[in-house]
C-alpha cells in the first residue's frame, strides 16, 4: 500500500509539526492550523475547524502530542 505524500513510516510533515509545535505553544486548534497551513486564513471557520479536528484525530499527530 503506497504512504500518503509527506509521511514516511508515521513521521510527520513540516506542515504537521508546525501544527503540533503551534498546539504547544498555546494555540487553538484553528489558530494553530491557519500557522501550519496558511492558506487556511482564506477559509471559513467552520472549513478551518472541521481541518483542524482531523489533524488532531491523525494518529502520528497525537502520539507526538503526548
Amino acid at each position: 500500500m503506497a504512504k500518503k505524500k509527506g509521511t514516511i513510516g508515521g513521521k510527520l510533515t513540516k506542515n504537521q509539526e508546525m501544527f503540533v509545535q503551534a498546539i504547544m505553544a498555546g494555540h487553538g486548534q484553528s489558530e494553530a492550523y491557519k500557522i501550519a497551513y496558511p492558506k487556511a486564513n482564506n477559509w471559513t471557520p467552520g472549513a478551518v475547524a472541521t481541518e483542524a479536528y482531523r489533524m488532531m484525530k491523525k494518529p502520528q499527530i497525537a502520539a507526538r502530542l503526548e
